[in-house]
């Protein structure tokens, strides 16, 4: 049977200065499950991009999701994706 490759690819962005308790419950409800999800399958590869001002943000303020992130990247599970740190409308 011939395999076929699956490419996922994640954009996850708030914007600017957007309020911090959007932002937390965005982080509780969606970054943060996924990313607890991903570690558990090691073989589990893709990419995903965080907008610089919130990849700082997490840094920051959610010591548990960063480290999440952090494992996946240290496992050759992702492939972090760079763009303009505020999400420039011309970059």
């Amino acid at each position: 049977m011939k395999k076929t490759a699956l490419l996922l690819g994640a954009h996850c962005h708030q914007p600017v200065d957007n309020f911090r308790e959007v932002v937390d419950e965005a982080i509780e409800r969606a970054y943060k499950p996924f990313f607890r999800e991903v570690v558990k399958y090691k073989d589990f590869k893709f990419s995903i991009h965080y907008s610089g001002w919130l990849l700082e943000y997490i840094k920051d303020n959610d010591k548990e999701l960063f480290s999440l992130m952090k494992e996946s990247c240290e496992n050759d599970q992702v492939e972090f994706l760079g763009g303009g740190y505020y999400e420039p409308i011309l970059a």
